[in-house]
């Protein structure tokens, strides 16, 4: 007796699309959580002491250098910060 090809069986396609699109979408959670842990760790070393821990601009080194930090919780950024983040979207 000859079996049917598990492609030919009805609903097997849309169950296989399904996995795999949980499979995507659970590989893709997990990269944008890296990310946002590399770009957590990059900032806390390279730009908390002066931008400050919540981003501010009032971290420990803000009133020992010229030109004060901007406040990044504004949303507002230029080159050369933002050209070093990660595109997220």
């Amino acid at each position: 007796m000859a079996s049917t090809p598990m492609w030919k069986i009805p609903g097997f396609t849309a169950v296989l699309i399904m996995g795999l699109t949980t499979l995507v979408v659970a590989e893709e959670e997990r990269t944008r959580k890296a990310m946002l842990a590399i770009g957590s760790e990059e900032f806390q070393e390279s730009c908390a002491a002066c931008h400050g821990a919540d981003a501010s601009g009032r971290g420990e080194l803000a009133n020992k250098i010229l030109k004060p930090p901007k406040d990044l919780t504004r949303g507002k950024c230029r080159p050369p910060c933002d050209s070093r983040l990660p595109k997220t979207g």
